[in-house]
């Protein structure tokens, strides 16, 4: 399901979320991301400029895929497979991430 909340666009599966902030005033605080991502955060910079931010510990905590992030991921760089889990907050170059 896709969901809007104030200028953030929420993507749910049956098992992760995957939001993405759309101006900087709602980029989270890393509190506010431990929180979403249930953890300890970890940041992924893609090769459009993008910031994907995660569980740290989601794979050896065997966290359900996040389809919606590993789609994007993999749509940026095809060379190899990258599976992305849990949780995830995507902030667009556009934002300049402040905070991260």
């Amino acid at each position: 399901t896709v969901e809007i909340i104030s200028n953030v666009t929420i993507y749910t599966d049956m098992n992760t979320q995957f939001k993405t902030i759309d101006k900087k005033e709602d980029i989270p605080s890393l509190e506010q991301a431990q929180k979403f991502v249930d953890g300890y955060v970890e940041r992924m910079k893609l090769p459009n400029g993008s910031v994907l931010l995660f569980n740290e510990d989601g794979l050896s905590k065997q966290l359900p895929m996040n389809d919606e992030a590993t789609k994007l991921v993999n749509s940026l760089n095809p060379m190899y497979f990258v599976k992305v889990v849990g949780n995830v907050i995507h902030l667009p170059k556009e934002l300049r991430q402040r905070k991260w």
